[in-house]
């Protein structure tokens, strides 16, 4: 059961001694958020249509030169590892076979 807010005015935040940020409550808060990157259309983003199994758009991404089978995100993972993880079976043969 949630206990109910007063209507006292709010303190500020306090560094404990680890550097986490704590409310006047002592609960524990959201560091800030770095900003992330801006997204980028769907028909251009190879792990999406790996994910949602798109075999042709990920072909016209291949065809375009854009991208290739060996292609690696920034944490080394491949449109294969996607399409596997989400079992399209058809886009894993298509990576494949490329």
């Amino acid at each position: 059961m949630a206990t109910p807010r007063s209507s006292t005015p709010i303190a500020a935040s306090s560094h404990a001694a680890n550097g986490t940020i704590v409310g006047p409550d002592d609960q524990v808060e959201l560091k800030e958020m770095t900003p992330v990157k801006p997204s980028i259309p769907v028909e251009e983003d190879i792990m999406q249509l790996a994910r949602l199994g798109e075999i042709g758009a990920i072909q016209k991404l291949f065809d375009s030169g854009k991208f290739d089978a060996n292609y690696k995100d920034e944490q080394g993972i491949t449109p294969l590892h996607v399409c596997r993880r989400f079992n399209c079976s058809a886009v894993c043969l298509l990576t494949a076979s490329i």
